[in-house]
C-alpha cells in the first residue's frame, strides 16, 4: 500500500494494482482487530477464529497460486510465515486454556 514498486519488485508485476491495494487495506484492518483485541477484555474466541482462518486462507492462496506458477515463488515464504502465525495462535489458545 506504501509503495506500489518497491512491492512489485519483489512479487512480480501486478495488473490490477486496485486489488493489490484493497487487499492490503483489509488486512491492515484485520491488524487493527487484533490489536484492538490486546486492550479490550470481552470474548476473544471470534478473533481466534478470524486470526486461525486469515492463516489459513492466506497460506492456502500462497501455497496453491504459487505451486501453479500463477504468482511468485517468494509467496512460499509468505504461506511459511502464515503457517508460523497460525502455529502462535494455537500456542495462545492453549496456553490461555492451561491458565484459566
Amino acid at each position: 500500500m506504501i509503495d506500489i514498486k518497491s512491492f512489485m519488485e519483489v512479487t512480480g508485476p501486478k495488473t490490477d494494482i486496485w486489488l493489490v491495494k484493497t487487499v492490503s487495506l483489509l488486512l491492515v484492518t484485520v491488524s487493527l482487530c487484533f490489536i484492538a483485541s490486546l486492550f479490550i477484555q470481552t470474548d476473544r474466541r471470534p478473533v481466534l477464529v478470524l486470526a486461525i482462518g486469515c492463516c489459513l486462507s492466506l497460506a492456502s492462496i500462497d501455497f496453491y497460486y504459487a505451486g501453479k506458477k500463477i504468482i511468485s515463488t517468494i509467496y512460499y515464504v509468505d504461506g511459511v510465515l502464515q503457517l508460523i502465525f497460525l502455529f502462535a495462535w494455537i500456542v495462545i489458545i492453549l496456553w490461555r486454556k492451561k491458565t484459566k
